[in-house]
């Protein structure tokens, strides 16, 4: 009778370090997976959540975020007094943090809905000829219409943004990294 209680509690003690050497094991392989998600991946799964993205130069931009690339993402921007949302473009290169970003993650190949990086994104947006603000990552604002899109910067013709794109009207022209950038606000 008193080995039977030996041997119980033997095997009870094997047991205990057999499951406290699994949950070791299942606890590494989780910081392991974790260790080899990208922002975004998290950022694609958190398609259509509200987030807070503090950006360099002290800028920061809160929204929903409705699409993301390559390099860049898409919010759209409430407005006060209830008018339309607007678009912000993003460069993730100059996000410092993100606030309220879901931990879900969609780490399919090519999982960014869009493929073509900001470059494009850009030229899109230079052939809509819209008047946007455009910040920089120093956090200085330009106001103007974007006119040309080279292969690692873009222009802008700074103008009211009441006023139509006219050489009458444009204030100063800035080339403008896309190193540089920090987002393009549609107004």
């Amino acid at each position: 009778m008193r080995w039977t209680r030996l041997f119980d509690d033997l095997e009870a003690r094997i047991l205990r370090e057999e499951i406290a050497e699994r949950s070791a094991e299942v606890a590494e392989h989780t910081r392991s997976v974790r260790g080899q998600v990208g922002l975004m991946d998290r950022l694609v799964a958190g398609r259509d959540q509200a987030v807070s993205l503090r950006l360099n130069g002290g800028s920061a931009v809160d929204g929903r975020m409705i699409d993301v690339g390559a390099d860049w993402v898409l919010l759209a921007n409430s407005r006060a007094g209830g008018d339309p949302e607007r678009n912000v473009l993003v460069a993730t290169s100059s996000v410092l943090s993100v606030k309220g970003l879901t931990v879900k993650v969609d780490a399919r190949e090519g999982a960014a809905s869009r493929r073509f990086d900001i470059r494009r994104a850009l030229r899109e947006i230079s052939r809509d000829r819209s008047t946007v603000q455009v910040i920089d990552i120093a956090g200085h604002p330009a106001t103007g219409t974007i006119d040309r899109v080279g292969q690692d910067h873009f222009d802008i013709a700074d103008h009211a943004a009441d006023v139509a794109r006219r050489a009458t009207a444009v204030r100063a022209e800035f080339s403008i990294p896309f190193a540089a950038l920090a987002m393009v606000r549609q107004l």
